[in-house]
């Protein structure tokens, strides 16, 4: 029996119970109120975390007295440019925020894009070095998207019908 056929027989029983009856109210919302949800979220926080970390590390590190033609610093085995500490801070900071977010989407769009940016980089190899990065940033993005595309996938919804019936006697 399909959702419809199921709606039309509960009104048909109200209708019979209560005489006349007509639906006020008829409500169906998806919630994700869920723990397995709520530890998702967070796991995919955490990975959207490390980028953010390591973005500002990043950025404190540099010598910005030479603006962003500063020479890289290392962090966490990489080499960050400038302007490659920036894009990493802004990436981790849109990972984080799809990541605490309810819905799955926001989750799997980031990170689908960001798997596809990491796969990338580790597959431009050598041609990637006019951008200054390095095989690591490629696993990094891969990692936080993968993550992301996990948490996404795995999160679970659950409808809910809520209805409010007014019923006329005659």
């Amino acid at each position: 029996m399909s959702t419809y056929e199921r709606a039309v027989r509960e009104r048909q029983l109200a209708d019979e119970r209560y005489g006349t009856a007509s639906v006020v109210d008829d409500r169906r919302v998806t919630t994700t109120s869920n723990p397995v949800n709520s530890i998702l979220r967070a796991l995919g926080a955490i990975a959207g975390g490390v980028a953010v970390v390591i973005g500002i590390v990043a950025l404190i590190r540099v010598n910005w007295d030479a603006g962003f033609d500063a020479f890289p610093v290392g962090v966490a085995g990489m080499a960050f440019t400038p302007a490659v500490a920036i894009a990493t801070l802004v990436v981790g900071l849109i990972a984080v925020a799809a990541a605490i977010s309810p819905a799955r989407e926001p989750k799997l769009a980031v990170g689908g894009i960001l798997t596809c940016v990491g796969l990338g980089i580790l597959i431009a190899g050598s041609s990637r070095s006019k951008l200054d990065l390095v095989a690591r940033h490629g696993w990094l993005a891969l990692a936080i998207g993968v993550v992301l595309l996990l948490s996404g996938l795995l999160m679970s919804d659950r409808l809910q019908t809520r209805r409010v019936v007014r019923a006329e006697r005659t």
